[in-house]
């Protein structure tokens, strides 16, 4: 990510973008859209920095593919922006798979083949507890196994 870019500003303004398009023509949406999301901050006060301030998320999002923007107008000013399909899917993870097949199994047998080292026992119950909170669709276990005890295996704690 580039130096200076707030990650809460970045998500902030893909939201609004999605809520956005819903009622407003991608034409409406400008750099001002976004005005409200900057925390003050002395080096923006002044509009211009604020706008140039934005412009630069603006950037960043259309680059990453999150956005397109149809029209750079003044040098403070875009306008036409618009999600694509990246950003749909930032905004609703569930139309990553749309489509197409399921990430799911090649996600645990990508975690199967890098744990295959790990002390068996450790390893058979991570991989029955992962296996289980799939099959009983509780998305929440299956995170809270990725996030907490995968690292602590993978550490070796």
């Amino acid at each position: 990510m580039k130096a200076g870019l707030n990650p809460k500003l970045l998500n902030a303004m893909l939201e609004r973008i999605g809520e956005k398009q819903l009622t407003t023509h991608a034409m409406d949406l400008t750099t001002q859209t976004f005005t409200d999301l900057v925390e003050p901050s002395p080096e923006l006060v002044d509009d211009q920095n604020r706008l140039r301030y934005i412009n630069c998320h603006l950037e960043y999002l259309g680059q990453e593919g999150f956005i397109t923007i149809r029209e750079r107008g003044r040098a403070f000013q875009r306008s036409w922006i618009e999600l694509t399909s990246i950003g749909h899917k930032y905004l609703q993870p569930e139309l990553a798979e749309f489509g197409q097949r399921s990430m799911l199994p090649e996600v645990v047998n990508s975690i199967e083949k890098q744990i295959l080292t790990y002390p068996e026992h450790e390893r058979s119950e991570f991989l029955f507890e992962l296996r289980k909170a799939i099959a009983k669709n509780r998305a929440e276990l299956v995170a809270k196994l990725m996030v907490e005890v995968l690292p602590k295996l993978l550490s070796g704690s």
